[in-house]
């Protein structure tokens, strides 16, 4: 029995929730627009006990989204990675407003003017959406993000990015 165990337990004493989610992204790059669908699978856990927060004030969540893009353009190819996110949702009944934030490592495998060669990037992103509760263990969501992709002058050749928009709809069980 691991010391500090007992702790997760207490605090960790619900199961994650599942969220699977799909969407299309969009944005401008050298070639030409960048387009993509993105599928993902996330593990989600209530925190609000770490802070203290009391939920009349609103929910974070935790979450590890597993995400994976087929581009369609400007060139066909995919990119994959895990980003983990903070989530913070304020409920009005059944309908929760949220805003969530996120970064982590992914792999294109495309060569675009912006990036260079394929390889190793990170991902940064934004997005705030609506989620409804059907009930107490099933919701659909609908978000939008804006991310930004970059190498952060890892690997050369230095890098200028790609930023683009994501619209996303998706169901947690």
């Amino acid at each position: 029995y691991l010391s500090g165990c007992s702790l997760l337990e207490k605090n960790f004493s619900n199961p994650p929730s599942l969220n699977i989610t799909s969407g299309y992204d969009f944005g401008p790059t050298k070639e030409g627009e960048f387009q993509s669908i993105t599928t993902s699978i996330s593990a989600t856990n209530e925190i609000n006990q770490f802070f203290n927060m009391d939920e009349k004030y609103g929910k974070l969540e935790l979450s590890v989204e597993a995400m994976h893009k087929k581009i369609l353009s400007p060139t066909n190819g995919s990119w994959t990675g895990i980003i983990p996110f903070l989530k913070y949702s304020y409920p009005a009944n059944d309908l929760s407003f949220f805003v969530e934030i996120g970064a982590g490592p992914s792999y294109l495998n495309i060569k675009t003017k912006e990036q260079g060669p394929p390889g190793f990037n990170f991902v940064d992103q934004i997005g705030a959406g609506i989620e409804y509760e059907l009930s107490p263990a099933i919701s659909l969501s609908s978000t939008y993000r804006f991310a930004h992709a970059s190498h952060a002058g890892l690997r050369d050749p230095p890098n200028s990015g790609i930023n683009f928009h994501s619209f996303m709809l998706g169901i947690k069980i």
